[in-house]
């Protein structure tokens, strides 16, 4: 699990530098607040992942919050119809 010092997380962020890649350690305030409705389902399965990964809930949630985020950045409204269209096919599936 991360450790969280006086309101900062400490989380290890990877990049691809010029063929390289380099780590190192970022320094996040956590300053804001967001609430989120979903199904009894989808939060049992983000607990299980929390649990697999020995990371909090918040943790989890976070981490596919800024992955949506910047799969969206990268391929704009290209990301919402996979993305509606997966879960149409499951839901009709």
């Amino acid at each position: 699990m991360v450790p969280i010092l006086d309101g900062f997380v400490k989380q290890r962020v990877c990049e691809d530098s010029l063929g390289a890649l380099e780590c190192g350690l970022s320094v996040m305030k956590k300053e804001d607040r967001i609430g989120v409705r979903v199904s009894a389902e989808l939060k049992k399965t983000l607990i299980q992942i929390a649990k697999n990964e020995d990371r909090s809930l918040a943790q989890v949630c976070e981490i596919f919050l800024r992955d949506g985020a910047l799969s969206y950045k990268e391929d704009g409204a290209k990301f919402f119809q996979r993305s509606l269209a997966r879960h149409k096919r499951e839901v009709e599936g």
